[in-house]
């Protein structure tokens, strides 16, 4: 994971971009895209010629985390759950039987060796949350990792391991994470309510896209959530 973080030693140095651009000879759109962490690369000249104008190593021009990830969606569907037969970790209280499948997190690190793990979401009741949470919210959903059990039904008390959903965004620096929930939200937007739209009705209840649908990712910490 990357983010330039030329937006920031701009405003710390008081410049322009109007004024790097003149005087590093890289064009607005390119220092836009930069700044706002639109691109996937940066030329090696340019690189060179931002770090000679600002006065810094070129390193300091980005933060950088040793992981990529990616989201995925396979024969994504609705699973049924017996309340009690289902067991539920001590910061969770779900309203719901009913939670999504067939979303899983990869996540590649050093030398680049891979782990998956499956997601799932569910519906929160707004009760046993705080009050100013989600003022506004129409639907309150939880994503969070899940392991399935001798009967291939969800378990969502996964182990406080290296893989599951939590460990990652616990350790995730905090630069990075309004770019996580955002992937998350684009991935939902796109892969659920746009191909599987009729299972996110059949999960929610009464749903339109007029609602404001509070999503909990991993846990009730202001930081991990976002408005789909």
């Amino acid at each position: 994971m990357i983010k330039f973080k030329l937006g920031e030693l701009l405003a710390k140095n008081g410049f322009r971009q109007d004024e790097v651009s003149k005087a590093t000879g890289i064009s607005k759109n390119t220092l836009s895209n930069i700044v706002n962490n639109k691109t996937t690369g940066i030329q090696n000249e340019n690189l060179q010629r931002l770090a000679l104008f600002l006065n810094v190593e070129i390193k300091d021009l980005f933060d950088f985390y040793p992981v990529i990830y990616s989201l995925e969606s396979e024969n994504v569907q609705i699973k049924k759950i017996d309340r009690e037969n289902l067991k539920l970790g001590s910061k969770i209280f779900y309203n719901s039987e009913k939670f999504i499948t067939g979303i899983s997190l990869t996540l590649t690190g050093e030398s680049l060796t891979s782990r998956k793990f499956e997601l799932s979401i569910t519906t929160v009741s707004n009760v046993f949350l705080p009050s100013t949470i989600a003022p506004n919210a129409t639907h309150i959903v939880w994503i969070d990792s899940f392991q399935m059990d001798k009967n291939g039904l969800p378990y969502v008390n996964v182990p406080e391991t290296d893989n599951n959903l939590g460990h990652f965004l616990n350790n995730i620096p905090h630069q990075f994470m309004n770019d996580v929930k955002n992937d998350f939200r684009s991935f939902l937007r796109n892969e659920i309510l746009g191909k599987k739209s009729l299972l996110w009705e059949e999960l929610l209840g009464e749903y339109n896209t007029e609602n404001e649908v509070l999503c909990l990712l991993g846990g009730v910490d202001a930081s991990k959530q976002f408005i789909l």
